[in-house]
C-alpha cells in the first residue's frame, strides 16, 4: 500500500530540518504554507550568527524559499523563526522553526 500525508490546517512545512551550515555558507530550504488566504503575511526571525530572507514563487504565493546566510563567525546554534498571520480576519498565527548547528 501507499503512505497519504495530510497536512493540518495552519502550519508551515519546511523542505529540510535542521540545517548543518559551515561559517560564511548560503543555503536554501523550500518551504510550504497551509490554511493561507491572500491576505497572508509572513516573516522570519534568526538568532546566531545568521541571516534570512524569504521568497515567495510567483505562481503560488504560499510556497518559497528561504535563503539562510552564516556570517564568519557562526558557531552553531542557529535558529531560523517563519512565523505567518494566515489573514482574512483571521486570529491564526503559525510559528516554525529551523535549527541550524555548525557543520563540521
Amino acid at each position: 500500500g501507499s503512505t497519504v500525508t495530510i497536512p493540518k490546517i495552519y502550519t508551515i512545512a519546511f523542505g529540510t530540518e535542521p540545517l548543518s551550515m559551515k561559517p560564511s555558507t548560503t543555503k536554501t530550504v523550500s518551504y510550504r504554507i497551509y490554511g493561507y488566504d491572500i491576505y497572508f503575511r509572513s516573516s522570519v526571525i534568526t538568532q546566531g550568527d545568521l541571516t534570512a530572507t524569504v521568497s515567495a514563487d510567483s505562481d503560488d504565493p504560499a510556497s518559497g524559499k528561504i535563503t539562510i546566510k552564516t556570517g564568519a563567525g557562526f558557531t552553531g546554534n542557529g535558529k531560523v523563526v517563519m512565523v505567518v498571520y494566515a489573514g482574512n480576519g483571521s486570529t491564526k498565527t503559525m510559528v516554525k522553526s529551523i535549527n541550524v548547528a555548525k557543520e563540521d
